[in-house]
């Protein structure tokens, strides 16, 4: 899904895990910018009081590069080497993409796509994670692998394909998700809102992400 810009330079902090369920968004000046591409910018820390603090990004604006912050946010969350911005991951795996970060800021359209799906495991092993396909996406299987700190990347049909990454559970209802959509960030987020693409129409792909055996 396009990014339509926001908080791109900015901490988010939120409420997840207290009895009472209050839940709550504070954003926090992040500090000086890295690079006049925002690709280029190392992930943005989220922190949480409970038992998660999750390095969050935001995808370039006006771009399709939610995958790209996806796996950087994995890679900073697993403690990899920092990843190649988003624009030179665009570069590597777009079919047919070409001088994609020439111009900091300006996307080509052979740049600004999705990653096809068949492409998530390649993607994943070539940051030294492990990506396995998951058959069905059920919220007890997400919810036992996010508890144990691993991650579950999604591939939502939003009516544009839009990855996310489930990153914490909340309770019996919720999950806690990173969304490279800046004007969502990194919230809890009801499992009906989430299986279902927002309400679109549901879950395309579902990956288990960890650290690689290697």
């Amino acid at each position: 899904m396009k990014s339509r810009g926001g908080h791109a330079g900015e901490r988010c902090r939120y409420l997840a895990f207290g009895d009472d369920a209050e839940r709550r968004r504070i954003v926090a000046d992040q500090g000086s910018e890295e690079s006049v591409n925002p690709s280029a910018r190392s992930p943005k820390s989220v922190e949480a009081v409970g038992n998660i603090a999750f390095p969050y990004e935001s995808q370039a604006p006006n771009s399709e590069w939610c995958w790209a912050a996806c796996f950087r946010m994995a890679a900073a969350h697993f403690g990899c080497a920092t990843p190649a911005p988003q624009c030179a991951l665009a570069q590597r795996w777009i079919p047919g993409a070409v001088n994609c970060c020439l111009v900091p800021g300006a996307i080509p359209p052979s740049c600004n796509h999705a990653l096809p799906s068949n492409l998530v495991v390649p993607v994943t092993s070539s940051l030294g994670l492990s990506g396995i396909a998951m058959p069905a996406c059920l919220k007890v299987d997400v919810d036992a692998i996010v508890a144990q700190g691993d991650l579950v990347l999604l591939l939502l049909d939003c009516g544009r394909a839009h990855y996310v990454l489930c990153i914490a559970p909340v309770d019996q209802n919720s999950v806690a998700v990173a969304d490279p959509d800046p004007t969502v960030g990194c919230q809890p987020i009801p499992w009906a809102s989430v299986s279902t693409g927002y309400g679109n129409d549901g879950i395309d792909g579902a990956w288990h992400l960890s650290r690689s055996a290697r």
